[in-house]
Order: structure tokens, then sequence, then C-alpha cells
């Protein structure tokens, strides 16, 4: 009986150990779910970085690549007819 109780309890509290709220991390003000990236200002410029866990904090784990941009070639933009 005592088994019974015992394997009872520890699988309602292992169940609530897992859920739990979804985790973030923090950026500037905002959060970001885990797994999810950004682009972060550091001492090396924009870096990318993704929201990871780190046993059981989240913390932003940096990527090693600069973050994407857009750039537009200036002499291949046709000025407009008017």
């Amino acid at each position: 009986m005592l088994r019974y109780i015992l394997i009872i309890g520890l699988s309602i509290f292992s169940s609530s150990a897992f859920a739990g709220e979804e985790c973030t991390c923090s950026h500037k003000g905002s959060k970001t779910p885990e797994g999810q990236k950004a682009c972060i200002k550091t001492s090396k410029g924009m870096q990318m970085a993704e929201c990871s866990r780190v046993l059981n904090n989240t913390s932003w784990k940096f990527l090693g690549t600069p973050c994407p941009t857009a750039s537009i070639e200036i002499d291949k933009i046709k000025p407009s007819s008017t």
C-alpha cells in the first residue's frame, strides 16, 4: 500500500515540475521565448543570439554571427521618370 502511495505522489510531483510557464529571455524590456533569436549589441558589434536554457535558467547563447542586414546598391536603382 505504501509503495502505491509513493508512486502516485512521485508522479504528481514529477508532472508538476514540467508544467510551468513558458521560459523567456529578456532584452531591452521585451521577453523572447526560448528557441527564438535576436540581434543584441555587444562589444563586437551587433551579434545574433538565441534564447536557450542553461541548467534551470534561460540565457542568451551568442551564435558568433553578425545580424542580417538589408542593403541596396545605389547604382542599380532606376530613377523614376516623371
